[in-house]
């Protein structure tokens, strides 16, 4: 995958977008979705800002209180991931604008397609797997189930 100007500004829209629900004209998500964002964001050039945002309905608020947090506070990207050692991993499990979903291909195989970012040096690269269930090894026969068609494993 060449990485444009355009299509980076896609994956920081996308990242975004798949991370957080909109709620109220503002995305909204947990504080992990957060931080993944920003990971991801970081190794692409850019930058999130947000405010943590406890639910009251479940006590959350009066915790973080409690806690010392300041919920007026404006959170960027290095609050949430600090350093130029920052990486990010992610693989397709459906298809989605940025990686394709798992295939099962019969015959004791399927493909996977993986992102791998590196803040440090601006890495982004995109893999394609080819997996092979049942295959000898060394001599040796692999015991992994492959997934049938339904999901469940088999023997």
């Amino acid at each position: 995958m060449f990485l444009t100007a355009a299509r980076v500004s896609t994956l920081k829209k996308s990242f975004l977008f798949s991370l957080f629900l909109k709620h109220e004209n503002k995305l909204v998500g947990g504080t992990p979705e957060g931080v993944v964002a920003a990971a991801a964001l970081k190794c692409l050039g850019g930058s999130i800002q947000g405010r943590l945002a406890p639910r009251e309905e479940f006590g959350e608020k009066e915790k973080a209180i409690a806690l010392g947090y300041d919920l007026s506070r404006i959170l960027y990207t290095d609050d949430l991931c600090s350093g130029d050692e920052v990486f990010f991993a992610a693989t397709g499990v459906s298809d989605g604008d940025l990686l394709r979903g798992v295939r099962f291909e019969g015959n004791g195989r399927g493909r996977t397609q993986s992102m791998v970012m590196r803040a440090a040096s601006g890495t982004v690269r995109v893999i394609d797997t080819e997996h092979r269930w049942g295959q000898a090894r060394a001599g040796k026969r692999e015991a992994v189930t492959a997934p049938t068609a339904t999901g469940a494993a088999e023997e």
